[in-house]
């Protein structure tokens, strides 16, 4: 089938929508924001001055 494209086209923008929509969950559920900090305990610090 060389003639046909790999993806369907999509013209309905609803269904267009909807697979956006879907693209986005996805993208929000597979982040992970880093929240575990520390401090260097060998690094010098100015609390000194």
């Amino acid at each position: 089938m060389a003639g046909h494209p790999k993806e369907r086209v999509v013209t309905d923008e609803v269904h267009q929508n909807q697979i956006l929509r879907e693209l986005y969950l996805k993208e929000l559920r597979t982040q992970k924001l880093y929240t575990q900090y520390h401090v260097n305990p060998l690094r010098k610090s100015y609390s000194g001055l």
